[in-house]
């Protein structure tokens, strides 16, 4: 490119090659012709040409000492363009060679090219059987160059087999036929039935001579094969995944979604290194490995229940010990919203799954019944409530550890409020726990205590002795034969006002939507 700016006589471009190449003392050149002698002198300066930047100034009548301030007097490391480094030395490898013989063909045509006689030269007419029978230099004396001669019916054989019959008085009989057989009619003027038939059922050649049909990929099987929208992640499908969550659990709110699609889909495929100016090799990784059969393909379950229980399960449980009531519930609706994408091998499997995603439900619903009490606590006006808020944290399903300490904190809350009747409630339920002995002499304390004072200091909206659900959009209790819609994933029930919000327990999900369920097994 450089030579044919030169010849060109195009300045940029050659300034432009020179740049890319690396080349700077064809930069200094193309300035110097352009009279950009400041430029130039720079150039050359900055890249340690001193005596070409000497030779500049000699061009340009002028001296270091009045251009000694143009650069600084310590120069910042030189950084210019350069191309790539060498990484590989491919022509200095020892490549293996393949030795090649030369054919017969190779010796006509080298030949037929130098001028010299060929073996076609040597052909006469009826002479050629002879000639091949004989042995002969030219037609066929090619074929016995082993010291073999043909008799006449061999002769006659390859002599036809190389279409170099002659086209005399048998030919035009021949060329009949060949027009009638083209033509679909035999030599008869019959059908030519039998001979076509068995020049074009050669369906295998056929096959052979087309064109190589590329496979199906890895990820369309998956999709193919698998109704469940773990495996459509998987293969990268987000679209259908996402058509599939809506339909089975009403997911509208895709946004917290995406780690867990990310992580899916990045965890069903190892990437090999391989040379390094290619991409590396992508291998997909399969759970059915043993199977080999297209239909059967699937993506490897990169989320169990196991990892789930052992890992993030645990981890939001003791946040809820340590009474880190946010970070847990950040992990419970985590665990929930991976839920959505585990795949079960068996029925036992399926039933964990559905107990565990109500087991997150509760929680959810119990950590914002106690985060919003703890954000009214400092107002005094807001007694009502938080007394409310501390009592609906008893009914929710937690495990019997947990519930003892949601117990104990309402009933100390009742306490300091002066509500003992209730307070001694939950006192009682605390002593069907088996607490510690420390726990339950403080429960005790406080049935003796509402003996005492048989009423309640303060009215609140709560009825002990009756069940309900606590709706986790208002925090207000359900009963039972109340109005509600529920969330088709965490079955949490909400008052009707709220049907088409998405739901505060799992934050994907639609209230009130009509779904057909989770599936987590093909």
């Amino acid at each position: 490119m450089s030579k044919i700016a030169e010849m060109r006589g195009d300045p940029m471009s050659r300034f432009h090659n020179a740049l890319y190449t690396g080349n700077v003392e064809a930069r200094v050149a193309v300035l110097l012709e352009a009279g950009l002698y400041p430029l130039a002198y720079m150039t050359a300066k900055t890249n340690g040409l001193d005596d070409v930047a000497q030779q500049v100034l000699d061009e340009a009548g002028l001296t270091e000492d009045d251009v000694a301030g143009v650069l600084p007097a310590s120069l910042p490391q030189r950084s210019t363009l350069r191309p790539p480094p060498v990484v590989t030395h491919t022509f200095e490898h020892n490549w293996p060679l393949v030795g090649v013989t030369e054919s017969f063909f190779d010796r006509a045509l080298a030949a037929a090219a130098s001028g010299e006689p060929t073996g076609l030269d040597a052909y006469d007419g009826d002479d050629l059987l002879e000639q091949a029978v004989a042995g002969e230099e030219g037609g066929l004396a090619w074929a016995a160059e082993d010291g073999n001669t043909l008799d006449r019916q061999a002769a006659q054989e390859a002599e036809d087999a190389w279409d170099l019959a002659d086209e005399g008085a048998d030919g035009a009989a021949a060329g009949g036929a060949d027009d009638a057989f083209l033509n679909g009619v035999g030599v008869g003027g019959e059908a030519g039935g039998e001979g076509a038939a068995e020049l074009g059922g050669s369906g295998a050649d056929d096959e052979l001579a087309g064109a190589v049909q590329p496979g199906i990929p890895e990820a369309e099987l998956w999709v193919r094969n698998s109704p469940l929208a773990a495996d459509h992640v998987a293969a990268g499908s987000f679209e259908t995944a996402m058509g599939l969550l809506n339909r089975q659990v009403g997911v509208v709110n895709f946004a917290p979604l995406k780690p867990v699609f990310l992580g899916v889909y990045r965890s069903s495929r190892l990437y090999l290194p391989a040379a390094p100016s290619l991409p590396p090799l992508e291998i997909p990784l399969r759970r059915n490995a043993e199977r080999a059969e297209p239909r059967s393909v699937l993506p490897a379950a990169t989320l169990s229940l196991h990892g789930i229980t052992s890992g993030k399960l645990r981890e939001a449980y003791a946040a809820f010990q340590r009474a880190k009531f946010v970070e847990a519930a950040d992990l419970f609706r985590a665990i929930l919203q991976s839920l959505l994408l585990v795949v079960t091998s068996t029925a036992a499997e399926a039933a964990e799954l559905q107990e565990l995603v109500i087991v997150c439900r509760e929680y959810l619903i119990g950590l914002s019944l106690e985060i919003e009490r703890r954000r009214i606590a400092a107002d005094p006006a807001q007694l009502k409530r938080q007394l409310e808020l501390a009592a609906y944290f008893t009914h929710c399903r937690l495990q019997p550890a947990h519930l003892q300490l949601a117990l104990r904190l309402a009933m100390t809350t009742f306490s300091k409020a002066k509500n003992y009747p209730t307070a001694a409630s939950f006192a009682q339920k605390l002593l069907d726990l088996n607490p510690a002995a420390n726990v339950a002499q403080q429960a005790n304390t406080v049935l003796q205590t509402a003996n005492r004072y048989p009423r309640d200091a303060v009215d609140i909206d709560y009825d002990v002795h009756q069940a309900f659900d606590v709706c986790p959009a208002s925090l207000t209790p359900l009963y039972g034969q109340a109005q509600a819609v529920e969330d088709p994933f965490t079955g949490a029930r909400y008052h009707p006002q709220f049907a088409g919000q998405v739901c505060r327990v799992s934050g994907v999900t639609e209230v009130g939507k009509s779904a057909s369920g989770l599936r987590s097994s093909a």
